[in-house]
Protein backbone atom coordinates (compact mmCIF):
# COMPACT_ATOMS: atom_id res chain seq x y z
CA UNK A 1 0.00 0.00 0.00
CA UNK A 2 1.03 3.34 -0.90
CA UNK A 3 2.50 5.48 2.49
CA UNK A 4 0.28 8.42 4.31
CA UNK A 5 -0.77 10.75 2.18
CA UNK A 6 -0.41 14.45 3.45
CA UNK A 7 -3.30 16.38 3.93
CA UNK A 8 -3.53 19.62 4.68
CA UNK A 9 -6.31 20.64 7.84
CA UNK A 10 -9.52 22.46 6.36
CA UNK A 11 -9.71 25.84 8.09
CA UNK A 12 -12.17 26.29 10.44
CA UNK A 13 -15.11 28.59 9.51
CA UNK A 14 -15.40 31.47 11.27
CA UNK A 15 -18.87 32.21 13.25
CA UNK A 16 -21.15 34.66 11.55
CA UNK A 17 -18.80 34.26 8.06
CA UNK A 18 -20.13 36.32 5.02
CA UNK A 19 -21.82 33.29 2.65
CA UNK A 20 -21.25 34.93 -1.03
CA UNK A 21 -23.16 33.59 -3.74
CA UNK A 22 -20.70 33.48 -6.26
CA UNK A 23 -22.13 32.44 -10.17
CA UNK A 24 -25.33 33.49 -11.49
CA UNK A 25 -25.31 29.92 -12.95
CA UNK A 26 -26.73 28.69 -9.40
CA UNK A 27 -30.10 31.29 -9.85
CA UNK A 28 -30.19 29.46 -13.11
CA UNK A 29 -30.00 26.11 -12.45
CA UNK A 30 -32.34 26.32 -9.32
CA UNK A 31 -35.35 25.23 -10.70
CA UNK A 32 -34.08 22.14 -12.56
CA UNK A 33 -32.21 21.24 -9.18
CA UNK A 34 -34.79 22.26 -6.22
CA UNK A 35 -38.29 22.60 -8.39
CA UNK A 36 -39.75 23.96 -5.09
CA UNK A 37 -37.98 27.35 -5.43
CA UNK A 38 -38.69 27.43 -8.80
CA UNK A 39 -41.62 30.43 -8.10
CA UNK A 40 -39.36 31.68 -5.21
CA UNK A 41 -37.59 35.68 -6.10
CA UNK A 42 -33.94 35.66 -6.70
CA UNK A 43 -33.59 36.91 -3.21
CA UNK A 44 -35.79 35.53 -1.20
CA UNK A 45 -33.98 31.86 -2.93
CA UNK A 46 -30.60 33.59 -1.73
CA UNK A 47 -31.50 34.15 1.98
CA UNK A 48 -33.21 30.51 1.71
CA UNK A 49 -29.64 28.94 0.79
CA UNK A 50 -27.50 31.20 3.37
CA UNK A 51 -30.19 30.61 5.89
CA UNK A 52 -29.92 26.74 5.29
CA UNK A 53 -26.24 26.97 5.07
CA UNK A 54 -25.91 28.51 8.17
CA UNK A 55 -28.13 26.42 10.11
CA UNK A 56 -26.09 23.36 8.60
CA UNK A 57 -23.33 24.95 9.61
CA UNK A 58 -24.76 25.65 13.51
CA UNK A 59 -25.01 21.69 13.92
CA UNK A 60 -21.75 21.24 12.64
CA UNK A 61 -23.29 19.43 9.75
CA UNK A 62 -20.10 20.47 7.11
CA UNK A 63 -17.60 17.80 5.86
CA UNK A 64 -14.59 18.95 4.87
CA UNK A 65 -12.97 17.59 1.76
CA UNK A 66 -10.31 17.79 -1.35
CA UNK A 67 -11.55 19.46 -4.18
CA UNK A 68 -9.51 21.11 -6.84
CA UNK A 69 -5.70 20.90 -4.53
CA UNK A 70 -7.42 22.39 -1.76
CA UNK A 71 -9.47 21.68 0.93
CA UNK A 72 -13.34 22.68 1.32
CA UNK A 73 -16.76 21.90 2.77
CA UNK A 74 -20.09 20.35 1.78
CA UNK A 75 -22.90 21.45 3.68
CA UNK A 76 -26.35 19.91 3.00
CA UNK A 77 -29.25 22.03 2.96
CA UNK A 78 -32.20 21.02 4.33
CA UNK A 79 -34.64 23.89 2.56
CA UNK A 80 -38.22 21.45 3.10
CA UNK A 81 -37.67 19.73 6.10
CA UNK A 82 -35.97 19.28 8.99
CA UNK A 83 -37.14 16.70 11.29
CA UNK A 84 -34.17 14.05 10.32
CA UNK A 85 -30.91 15.38 9.68
CA UNK A 86 -29.82 11.30 8.76
CA UNK A 87 -32.90 12.20 5.60
CA UNK A 88 -30.82 12.99 2.61
CA UNK A 89 -31.30 17.03 1.99
CA UNK A 90 -32.43 18.83 -0.75
CA UNK A 91 -29.27 20.05 -2.02
CA UNK A 92 -25.37 20.42 -1.30
CA UNK A 93 -23.25 23.69 -1.40
CA UNK A 94 -19.70 22.77 -1.91
CA UNK A 95 -17.81 26.04 0.26
CA UNK A 96 -14.87 27.81 -0.07
CA UNK A 97 -13.35 29.59 2.74
CA UNK A 98 -11.89 32.22 0.82
CA UNK A 99 -10.30 35.96 3.06
CA UNK A 100 -13.14 35.00 5.61
CA UNK A 101 -15.93 33.96 3.31
CA UNK A 102 -17.67 31.80 2.53
CA UNK A 103 -17.76 31.62 -1.24
CA UNK A 104 -20.82 29.23 -2.77
CA UNK A 105 -20.24 28.76 -6.16
CA UNK A 106 -22.51 25.70 -7.13
CA UNK A 107 -25.60 24.02 -5.82
CA UNK A 108 -25.57 20.12 -6.49
CA UNK A 109 -27.88 17.32 -5.99
CA UNK A 110 -26.69 14.86 -3.14
CA UNK A 111 -26.65 12.52 -5.36
CA UNK A 112 -23.49 14.06 -7.26
CA UNK A 113 -21.75 15.77 -4.34
CA UNK A 114 -21.14 13.22 -1.69
CA UNK A 115 -20.29 10.41 -3.76
CA UNK A 116 -17.29 11.39 -5.61
CA UNK A 117 -15.80 13.72 -2.86
CA UNK A 118 -12.55 12.53 -1.27
CA UNK A 119 -12.90 13.64 2.39
CA UNK A 120 -10.49 13.77 5.38
CA UNK A 121 -10.85 10.64 8.36
CA UNK A 122 -9.22 10.55 11.77
CA UNK A 123 -7.93 7.10 12.40
CA UNK A 124 -6.75 5.92 15.57
CA UNK A 125 -3.66 3.56 15.59
CA UNK A 126 -2.66 2.53 18.14
CA UNK A 127 -3.25 5.11 20.61
CA UNK A 128 -1.74 7.72 17.71
CA UNK A 129 -4.20 9.71 15.29
CA UNK A 130 -4.01 9.99 11.64
CA UNK A 131 -5.49 11.41 8.69
CA UNK A 132 -5.58 9.79 5.49
CA UNK A 133 -7.89 10.90 2.26
CA UNK A 134 -10.30 8.41 1.46
CA UNK A 135 -12.23 8.57 -2.30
Amino acid sequence: LPGETSIPSAEPIPVGVQIEMRDDHIMEKIPERMPFLRDTPVVSTICAIAGAINWALSLDLQLAYWYNGRMGYLVPLYLTKRESIMAAPDAVAPLQLVNDRLMVRTILEPRFSYANAPTQVRCIDGGHQRHRLVF
